[in-house]
């Protein structure tokens, strides 16, 4: 008899183990409603930072994605003060962090850019090769989106190949944190 109800509670606890264990492990306030980067069909309208537009090539993609982020500092937090400065996206849309290699090599080199949906809305990404991965993370590509608020929000995944460039079917991330935020936008 004993044996019997001990066998009941483990099993039990395994069914309720099993249940809950079978949902994500992510972010369950996670708003991004996709994994991956959106199949672009032109003509397409996309957000960067605040702003909108209806996007006729990938060119155009491209150059709106570089003048949104170019020779923009970013912020550890949306005070967006001096003292808040981590970095910045130089003239070549590049991410210069100032602890890395004192922003004379980029951190993180732009090599396309792609689509991406964000709290239901459509998005430019820029596509971005990681040159320091100090937590030795199996992945080097971030996914990086300015949002209506100035804030980067971004995505890893990819794997770690320089030369395996992500594609619309790449599985992507969230982080639940901030990369940074951009003062003007």
């Amino acid at each position: 008899m004993r044996v019997n109800t001990y066998l009941k509670i483990i099993l039990s606890i395994l069914l309720v183990s099993f249940i809950s264990c079978g949902k994500s492990m992510t972010d369950p306030n996670n708003t991004t409603n996709t994994n991956n980067t959106i199949k672009i069909e032109y003509p397409i309208y996309l957000n960067y930072g605040s702003k909108g537009s209806t996007i006729n090539s990938y060119e155009e993609l491209e150059s709106l994605w570089r003048n949104t982020v170019r020779n923009k500092t970013v912020y550890a937090d949306n005070s967006c003060s001096d003292s808040a400065i981590t970095g910045a996206f130089k003239d070549d849309a590049n991410y210069y962090e100032t602890k890395y290699e004192s922003s004379n090599k980029a951190r993180t080199v732009l090599v396309k850019c792609a689509a991406k949906e964000l709290n239901g809305k459509n998005y430019i990404a820029g596509v971005y090769y990681d040159n320091y991965n100090q937590y030795n993370m199996p992945n080097d590509w971030r996914l990086i989106v300015i949002g209506d608020d100035g804030a980067e929000h971004a995505w890893y995944g990819g794997g770690r190949d320089r030369n395996n460039i992500p594609n619309e079917n790449t599985a992507w991330t969230y982080y639940t944190f901030r990369f940074g935020y951009l003062k003007n936008y």
